[in-house]
């Protein structure tokens, strides 16, 4: 039974670089899955609503959460907080990402997060799962210092804490090989994604074992984490900014069989310049690239809080988070749809492109199911906008979760 259509009158972002010309409509489902995706409008149904473009719901997988805490390191034992601000950036779907901290303050992130995951409340995203960031971790940069290399038993502690909820875990790939790889090993077993990062020391060979470890299993190529952050990059000396940079390998026995890693980015402009932002889109196809937001505030100027015994703040601009009183750069207050915008004006990439960046591809990395692509049997998380990207509405299945009062074209 159809509930709702949308219509599209320019075009629409199906996913996978496809852009279907308008007029484009979109039938929605009791349950608020899509029915149909086509030119033609359907017979006896009204529209329910309209805009320019049709885009797919944006899909981060590295977010902190936006605040909700008195410190933002336990912002997501307030998920609702997060869940209830990021449908006005265009994401649909999020994972938790988590910190290494002590057994307890986990067990009190977990403890909030896992009632709701897949279980939005309307109006809310859509948090699919967990992602931990560590706490396998060589250079922790701005993270906890705290309890970096687990013994096996910790770890698969902290693994099943989760509740097989984990899709993916940052590893620094030059902890692994003194005990085999078998945290790592522990990871792929289960499906988890493992993505390689915080690693300044990790040579040649430790990224290469990292990779043959995972090629051993099926679907498991290996992602990195925000890649160029908490790293390093030399022409000689080999780093994993070296490996996400590589469309393919060379054809040498060292790389036999192996497949480059898919890479993270974060696209505030602050964290990765921009020129690098463009070497890496021209080195990298939209399919092997996610944009992220590595979020730990919201945007609001000014905005204070503490950070595990520091004392942070929001830039005037409202683009990222500084200690407070310097001009340190602590973490990000992205928007992802200030991610599209950035993109496509600035990086000239065309819509379509983009819209993988922030949704196919970031679903496809944490295996996150029916979402990042608008194709019937996915969830109806739709974004409608402006011809000049201005987010008009954000459906997360098939419900309005978020609307800008008066720019909302009605049939």
């Amino acid at each position: 039974m159809v509930l709702v259509v949308v219509e599209a009158t320019e075009g629409a972002v199906l996913g996978d670089g496809v852009f279907q010309e308008g007029p484009v409509y979109v039938t929605v489902d009791e349950h608020g899955m899509i029915s149909t995706v086509g030119t033609e409008k359907p017979k006896d149904s009204a529209v329910t609503l309209s805009a320019p473009l049709l885009l797919p719901g944006f899909v981060d997988i590295h977010n902190h959460g936006v605040g909700g805490s008195h410190d933002v390191a336990y912002s997501w034992t307030n998920p609702e907080f997060t869940l209830s601000k990021l449908p006005a950036n265009g994401v649909t779907t999020v994972l938790a990402s988590l910190l290494p901290m002590d057994r307890e303050s986990y067990a009190a992130s977990l403890d909030a997060l896992l009632p709701v995951i897949a279980k939005p409340k309307p109006g809310h995203t859509r948090c699919a799962g967990i992602h931990a960031e560590g706490p396998v971790i060589r250079d922790a940069g701005a993270l906890p210092n705290q309890n970096l290399n687990p013994s096996l038993e910790e770890f698969t502690e902290i693994v099943d804490m989760c509740q097989g909820h984990m899709k993916v875990m940052t590893i620094s790939p030059s902890m692994e090989p003194q005990s085999d790889f078998r945290r790592t090993r522990l990871l792929l077993d289960r499906g988890i994604r493992v993505a390689l990062g915080h690693d300044k020391h990790a040579t040649a060979d430790d990224i290469v074992a990292a990779l043959r470890t995972a090629s051993e299993y099926n679907d498991s190529t290996p992602h990195i984490t925000h890649i160029f952050n908490v790293s390093k990059f030399h022409h000689r000396d080999t780093s994993l900014v070296n490996f996400g940079l590589c469309r393919s390998f060379p054809n040498n026995p060292t790389f036999a069989g192996l497949h480059p890693p898919t890479v993270e980015v974060i696209g505030d402009g602050l964290h990765v310049d921009t020129l690098t932002v463009a070497g890496l889109l021209s080195a990298r196809t939209p399919a092997a690239v996610a944009f992220i937001t590595d979020n730990i505030l919201h945007g609001e100027p000014g905005l204070k809080s503490a950070y595990c015994g520091r004392e942070l703040e929001v830039g005037p601009k409202g683009k990222g988070v500084y200690v407070e009183g310097t001009t340190t750069l602590a973490g990000s207050c992205l928007s992802l749809w200030d991610c599209l915008r950035f993109l496509v004006n600035e990086q000239g990439q065309n819509v379509a492109a983009a819209c993988d960046m922030l949704s196919a591809t970031p679903a496809r990395v944490a295996r996150i199911p029916r979402v990042g692509r608008i194709k019937p049997g996915y969830f109806a998380d739709l974004l409608l906008a402006s011809n000049d990207l201005r987010l008009q509405h954000t459906m997360i299945a098939g419900a309005v979760a978020f609307s800008f009062a008066g720019e909302v074209q009605r049939s």
